[in-house]
């Protein structure tokens, strides 16, 4: 089966989507639409050269705004280096015998699918939502919705996170056709989970050790600011384990800084292993931002929670932020909300839950990789691949 994946390169998600399809059998190419060509930044997958890096030798305007308004050209054929791009995507498909387009996150590829949708060639494609919407619904996204409702609509598969997510699109965009949406996980591929386990720290001394995989540059006012928030944790003697920053911090005991992992040490089980010697790893997002995108957090499954479940390790979360989220880590008892800091205390210095969602966790986790959950995905791409055929 020949897959073509079309996202940037520079994503988590997208390396995850070659690792898996790959493991599974499928010869997977990728369009890679970064606004700007990078020639080392594939280093993480190693031995891949099946990268068609699509604006290439293409000018790219440095206004973040303008590059916004030049994409929705691209979808209304009003772009003026469209046609080259055209070219490379039909070369693409015709050469490489593309069965199946693949595309990932939100919105961001759907000037590449207004395009592939376009052409003759009987390539039907995938969209897999994740997180959605990136922004908050304003009047302007809304407007912009009215013209994709065309393309999400002629999309042959749509596959949604949740069924909150599956329930979220279906109204944004008033989509009438049934039978070409599945509920179905971002699971990372088996490569990136541990290999073995490391003692816990907390066996060490007692005391509760956190882990947060999220940014660290803190922009301040943006949805990664949780510093604070971080802060007011290890005040409350909880050790916090984050990765290395810039940003000056007054010395703490309870705070520890990790060296970054580069992204080859995500897909050979490094840093899963890592994270093994945790109590915990924790989900922030500054909610205290007054325009937060409330959607997208309710409905979807943010990367950091998923790759929470390559370590095995409980998930903890604020009470009432992140609703999808919520609703597994109850079904399969392997985290925990909070309503404040002084619950987040007291549970994570419950030993008997902490055993017991520990154990869940560890359990649970063996069963959430790409392959094994693989076959319903497998059977969806099928019948899109058969209806489309005929």
């Amino acid at each position: 089966m020949n897959l073509l994946c079309v996202g940037s390169a520079t994503s988590i998600e997208i390396h995850n989507a070659i690792i898996a399809f790959r493991n599974i059998g499928y010869n997977v190419f990728l369009l890679n639409i970064s606004r700007y060509y990078f020639p080392n930044y594939i280093e993480e997958i190693r031995n891949y050269d099946n990268i068609i890096n699509l604006y290439q030798g293409i000018n790219i305007n440095k206004n973040k705004i303008i590059r916004k308004v030049e994409r929705l050209l691209i979808v209304y054929s009003l772009y003026k280096g469209k046609s080259q791009v055209v070219k490379r995507i039909n070369d693409v498909l015709k050469k490489n015998h593309i069965d199946i387009v693949y595309s990932l996150w939100g919105t961001d590829t759907f000037p590449e699918i207004k395009i592939i949708q376009n052409q003759k060639i009987h390539c039907p494609i995938i969209h897999n939502f994740l997180s959605f919407p990136g922004a908050p619904v304003s009047r302007f996204t809304r407007l912009k919705y009215l013209f994709y409702k065309e393309i999400v609509s002629n999309i042959e598969g749509r596959i949604h996170c949740s069924n909150r997510m599956y329930n979220y699109i279906n109204k944004l965009f008033n989509l009438k056709q049934k039978g070409k949406d599945i509920i179905f996980l971002d699971y990372f591929s088996e490569m990136y989970f541990p290999r073995r386990r490391l003692p816990l720290l907390s066996e060490e001394n007692g005391e509760p050790h956190i882990l947060f995989i999220g940014r660290t540059d803190f922009q301040k006012g943006s949805l990664n600011d949780v510093l604070e928030i971080i802060k007011e944790i290890a005040l409350n003697q909880m050790h916090v384990h984050l990765a290395e920053t810039n940003i000056s911090i007054d010395k703490n005991d309870y705070l520890h800084f990790f060296p970054i992992f580069k992204a080859g040490n995500l897909s050979n089980g490094s840093f899963a292993e890592f994270m093994t010697q945790f109590d915990a790893c924790i989900i922030l997002y500054n909610f205290n931002k007054r325009n937060w995108p409330k959607d997208r957090f309710y409905n979807s499954l943010p990367n950091r929670f998923l790759f929470a479940f390559t370590g095995g390790i409980p998930i903890i979360m604020p009470e009432g932020y992140f609703l999808s989220c919520q609703e597994i880590i109850e079904k399969y008892q392997i985290g925990f909300t909070y309503k404040d800091i002084e619950d987040l205390k007291s549970k994570i210095k419950n030993k008997h839950l902490m055993e017991k969602i520990r154990e869940n966790a560890i359990k649970v986790s063996t069963d959430f990789t790409f392959e094994k959950n693989f076959q319903k995905l497998e059977k969806f791409i099928k019948n899109i691949i058969h209806k489309k055929s005929n």
